[in-house]
């Protein structure tokens, strides 16, 4: 389904909260395109993957045999009493409507040789059925481990040894121009789902597709990895894989370039701050999002009408009665220039210093007000609260 992209000029902190990043000048580095021999040799192998099935010639290469059995799709049955998708704006699932049932579709990716396999959040929500198609055994029955709707990342898990998993890579590692190359499950129309892959460059580290992804906040697309990959319905939860065969993201959504209409890929960035929010959902933890309560314009840039003098930083567009932003004493035209000892220029970039901050421990927040520069200590709470 198209994407409608919103104007939006602000941007609600309900911390964790979501930030959006200014739109990355589309460059392309030559030197971040060269590759080594082991790499382009695993980019030519995985290519074959477009043309293969789950149940694969056993003589295939191993990066191809590899990368089939680390990813697998998934099945998941909603009740339902009407007869439209039950999936976000947006994301890359596809959902076939049947009387009193619908199914939606996605891909996951394996984690742990274990039976742990990692998907969207939005793929399994409120399903009453979930199911896993692993090669040479057919469905089989999942459970959900853990699932947090803030990151948009679950676990779940099935009975069986699973023969692949996938390495995790760090996306502070992916550069644009990067070739990627993202895999996800197809043919749903059969109990036989093959897996694709297709391939593509990076275009920014970034993007926030918050607007069009989820207005509601409930769930954080502010820093998305970008591709000019058009991710096919059913793709959510796959892995989005680099030349050297490590998952740096999850696909997630497919979206329209704003400049051309062409179809562009996103996918949830693999960070050191999402590997932890992962292993807590192994073990089925829950996840608590960071709060503070703030409405903020996108960016700002130089003193304007009516607002205070500031180089840079993000304008407080309107602080939510209540919340801890409000009791700390954080007021409407104030503008953040610091978050700790970290400077901020982009809502982006204070929404993931916000999201790394720990509940109930001070988070010292420096701020301009009247020209005068402030160092106001914040005090986070869960979300839910």
């Amino acid at each position: 389904m198209a994407l409608r992209w919103g104007n939006h000029a602000a941007v609600l902190f309900c911390l964790w909260s979501a930030g959006c990043a200014q739109p990355a000048a589309r460059r392309t580095d030559p030197q971040q395109q060269r590759w080594d021999e082991t790499g382009k040799r695993l980019r030519s192998e995985l290519l074959l993957v477009n043309r293969a099935r789950l149940t694969s010639d056993p003589s295939s290469s191993e990066s191809i045999k590899h990368a089939m059995e680390a990813t697998v799709a998934i099945r998941v049955a909603r009740a339902t009493n009407e007869t439209r998708p039950s999936s976000p704006v947006g994301s890359a699932l596809s959902a076939a409507m049947r009387t009193g049932v619908s199914h939606v579709f996605g891909t996951g990716t394996v984690i742990d040789r274990d039976g742990f396999i990692l998907t969207n959040e939005h793929v399994v929500r409120e399903g009453a059925d979930i199911e896993v198609f692993v090669a040479d055994r057919g469905w089989l029955r999942a459970t959900v481990v853990g699932a947090d709707r803030a990151s948009d990342l679950a676990v779940l898990h099935v009975d069986w040894r699973m023969p692949a998993a996938w390495r995790f890579g760090d996306a502070a590692t992916v550069h644009i121009g990067n070739q990627m190359m993202a895999f996800g499950g197809t043919s749903w129309d059969s109990d036989q789902p093959k897996l694709a892959a297709q391939t593509g460059r990076i275009s920014a580290t970034r993007r926030c597709v918050q607007g069009a992804l989820d207005p509601s906040q409930r769930s954080y697309y502010g820093s998305m990895l970008e591709c000019d990959i058009p991710l096919p319905r059913g793709f959510s939860g796959g892995p989005l894989v680099n030349a050297e065969g490590n998952v740096v993201g999850i696909n997630t959504a497919a979206a329209p370039d704003r400049q051309n209409g062409r179809r562009l890929g996103y996918a949830i960035p693999l960070s050191t701050h999402t590997r932890t929010i992962i292993d807590r959902l192994m073990q089925g933890g829950r996840i608590e999002s960071v709060y503070l309560g703030l409405l903020v314009r996108v960016s700002f840039s130089g003193p304007g009408e009516g607002m205070p003098r500031a180089r840079t930083g993000i304008f407080v567009e309107r602080v939510l009665r209540g919340s801890p932003a409000a009791r700390a004493g954080i007021c409407s035209g104030d503008v953040i220039t610091r978050v700790g000892s970290a400077e901020v220029e982009r809502a982006a970039q204070l929404a993931e210093h916000i999201r790394r901050a720990l509940i109930g421990r001070p988070l010292n927040i420096q701020i301009v007000r009247s020209g005068r520069a402030l160092t106001i200590p914040v005090i986070p709470t869960a979300r839910d609260s």
